[in-house]
């Protein structure tokens, strides 16, 4: 299946506006609640943690091997084994290369910028709720289902694998961009 720039472009606007619209609702949300808290339930504008609700996106169910058997690295440790070949043959690969399509084929450039900006957006909202973590790998567990379910729902090349390796060694990769831009003052507003 070959997906042209304009299908390509189209389809990152509409999920980009998507969550717009997920953000803008959650806001919503957050406003109405903010009504409701006695004095003295913030501390320096923070909502208390027990307080932090955000929807969660219904996951998709997991992706059995056999059903996908052109899809590569299913293992961590076949992508390890795959960049210590690479290594040893003084080989540069993609360090995204483990990311594929049905058929076997790495994601292109514009797919690859398309998960990151999906990412930064899911990013933000995991911000504006209090819940992004100083590091991806100090993240809590209702954070990771949030991006899990975020991410695997628009890219099922994350389902294509044992436990969710795909999505925390791209998560490992793209965060901590993301953390170090957007958390600079000024840049991005919890309400």
């Amino acid at each position: 299946m070959h997906i042209y720039a304009p299908q390509l472009i189209f389809s990152f606007r509409e999920c980009v506006a998507e969550l717009k619209e997920e953000l803008k609702e959650a806001k919503k949300v957050y406003k109405s609640r903010e009504h409701d808290e006695q004095p003295g339930d913030r501390e320096w504008g923070r909502v208390p943690p027990e307080q932090h609700t955000i929807r969660i996106p219904v996951a998709l169910q997991v992706e059995e091997e056999e059903n996908y058997p052109d899809v590569g690295f299913w293992n961590k440790k076949d992508w390890n084994d795959f960049e210590s070949r690479a290594s040893t043959r003084n080989e540069r690969i993609d360090r995204f290369g483990f990311l594929c399509d049905e058929s076997g084929m790495r994601v292109s450039s514009e797919w690859l910028e398309n998960m990151t900006e999906t990412a930064k957006v899911a990013w933000n909202e995991l911000y504006h709720w209090r819940l992004d973590p100083t590091t991806w790998t100090k993240r809590n567990d209702q954070a990771m289902k949030y991006f899990s379910a975020t991410m695997c729902m628009k890219f099922p090349e994350f389902c294509w694998c044992q436990g969710d390796w795909k999505l925390q060694e791209f998560a490992k990769h793209r965060y901590p961009d993301w953390n170090h831009y957007f958390r600079q003052p000024g840049t991005l507003s919890c309400e």
